[in-house]
């Protein structure tokens, strides 16, 4: 994949370049293998949750990366081919929740309950997931882009010295996608910013309440993205919104909502592998919420 970006014409320059290089591969018998390029920088996940860097120097590495990435998608936009939205989201929503009650039965319970997170009722997820798909048709972009796949923090390596204007990204880990939603790319990078990053890098373990009563569940925590990352996040989906409008594409705030609940509601098998309940939890009930927006789309930032 690395090496078929390198040299996929349709591709600006600039973006090509900002995937290593592979130098060799070895895939006809074991050890499977390849050589590439060595980068030896921080990503943006260290930057921006486990060191100390500039608000300015952030703001200028953020719009780098979201630079580079609606580039490409520009570049790549096909209105012959329209994502499928039941499999980019629905399918990968269904599938992993499956798996998650399989591991805690917990999140079989969930799924078909009223839950109260943080004082606020939420219908059961089954619900919420039959609405979302009736409305799917009305939410859909009428052209495909590149995607990455998986561009969330700690896959973006970063290369810069601070108080400069000059970053050199490189992106790792693409899937073999070609063609997708571009704004799946943009809710692996939010919903990072956003939830992941605050539950996994503060320096305690997070902390949630979890009560059955008779209508369903009440699950309770708090998260605290950063005032710094809330702004990022906010620059990004402005720009994001700004592309949006450029490519007459109407829906993509719910669609946005909608890649944030798919990324969230994905990530419980693989915490509760890693003995991480809370965690789980909090991506569970922050996907309902997102799920929730999708359907009556509120401010980007909200």
């Amino acid at each position: 994949m690395l090496r078929s970006i390198r040299e996929r014409e349709e591709l600006p320059i600039g973006f090509r370049e900002s995937f290593p290089r592979v130098y060799a591969v070895r895939t006809d018998e074991p050890p499977y293998a390849y050589l590439m390029e060595r980068f030896p920088f921080p990503s943006l996940e260290k930057l921006l949750f486990r060191t100390t860097v500039s608000p300015k120097d952030l703001e200028t590495i953020l719009a780098e990366i979201v630079g580079a990435l609606l580039s490409a998608y520009s570049a790549t936009k096909d209105t012959m081919v329209t994502p499928n939205l039941e499999d980019i989201y629905l399918g990968r929503i269904t599938e992993r929740l499956a798996d998650a009650s399989e591991l805690d039965t917990l999140f079989e319970d969930l799924s078909t309950a009223k839950l109260t997170i943080n004082g606020k009722e939420y219908r059961p997820l089954v619900e919420y997931l039959a609405e979302v798909s009736q409305r799917l048709p009305n939410m859909g972009c009428q052209f495909s882009t590149f995607a990455h796949g998986d561009p969330h923090p700690e896959n973006i390596l970063i290369d810069f010295e601070p108080g400069l204007e000059d970053v050199e990204v490189k992106f790792i880990d693409v899937k073999a996608w070609w063609k997708s939603d571009y704004i799946f790319d943009i809710g692996k990078l939010c919903h990072y910013m956003l939830v992941t990053g605050a539950v996994e890098k503060r320096e305690a373990p997070i902390s949630v309440d979890i009560g059955k009563n008779d209508p369903g569940w009440t699950v309770s925590y708090e998260l605290q993205p950063g005032e710094v990352v809330r702004d990022l996040h906010k620059q990004v989906v402005e720009r994001v919104a700004a592309f949006a409008a450029a490519q007459e594409d109407s829906n993509w705030l719910q669609r946005y909502h909608l890649s944030m609940a798919a990324n969230l509601l994905g990530l419980p098998p693989g915490r509760l592998r890693k003995d991480m309940r809370n965690a789980a939890v909090v991506y569970y009930c922050e996907g309902v919420r997102y799920l929730e927006k999708s359907i009556a789309p509120q401010s980007p930032g909200s």
